[in-house]
């Protein structure tokens, strides 16, 4: 599970949702929070997890989001700290409800679980469109395996190839592959196999196994 990484890796579509700063304030602030957090990331990169967990608490504590979600990272791993998904949820939440996409996607992935939380596709349907709005691929991906599948919602396999197709758009391997096999079934959209074997040759460059496979089968055929 990937972690927030430096502040200037952040994803552009990202920055407008953190909220975690005004303008003035993150003029008064940045260059603490900044070093505290490039201090957990370097500790977390060498191995030590208690000095990564203690840089990023006092953050999260502050309200940084992205030291709430590296935090429930680390419970979720049980790195520094004893593994607890309770805990691992409960700094998602915070995280998620200041906009970071990832711990919003991390969250609505333990309510579909029911992983240190009960389980609740509802909520976690609310979860991975906040996420999706945001651009992040993977959520869009399983939102659309949520129509696909009904899970907390109608069955709604047009709905299921909008999402699943623009994750696939956004370069989503696993969501390349399910294109190309809506396309090439006609579920949710019009059978169209030049269409399938496109997004089979994607996933397949991009080196999915399965994807691999299928565009073989369709040479093959």
């Amino acid at each position: 599970m990937a972690l927030a990484r430096r502040p200037g890796r952040a994803k552009p579509g990202l920055a407008p949702i953190l909220g975690l700063l005004t303008v003035l304030a993150a003029g008064l602030l940045a260059s603490p929070l900044r070093a505290g957090f490039e201090e957990g990331w370097e500790a977390y990169q060498r191995g030590d997890f208690a000095a990564a967990l203690a840089e990023w608490k006092q953050l999260a504590e502050a309200g940084d989001a992205r030291a709430q979600f590296n935090l429930g990272v680390l419970f979720d791993q049980g790195k520094g700290v004893s593994l607890n998904h309770v805990s691992a949820v409960h700094w998602w939440r915070k995280s998620a409800e200041r906009g970071f996409a990832s711990a919003q996607h991390n969250l609505a992935n333990s309510l579909i679980a029911g992983d240190g939380v009960a389980q609740d596709y509802g909520a976690a349907i609310e979860w991975l469109e906040q996420a999706s709005s945001s651009g992040l691929a993977r959520s869009k991906y399983t939102l659309g395996k949520m129509y696909a599948h009904g899970l907390g919602v109608e069955v709604d396999y047009v709905q299921a190839v909008r999402w699943i197709v623009e994750a696939a758009e956004a370069g989503n391997d696993a969501a390349q592959y399910n294109a190309a096999k809506m396309y090439r079934d006609g579920n949710g959209v019009a059978q169209d196999y030049a269409t399938a074997v496109k997004w089979y040759r994607r996933a397949a460059e991009a080196g999915y196994a399965k994807a691999q496979a299928g565009l073989g089968q369709r040479y093959a055929g």
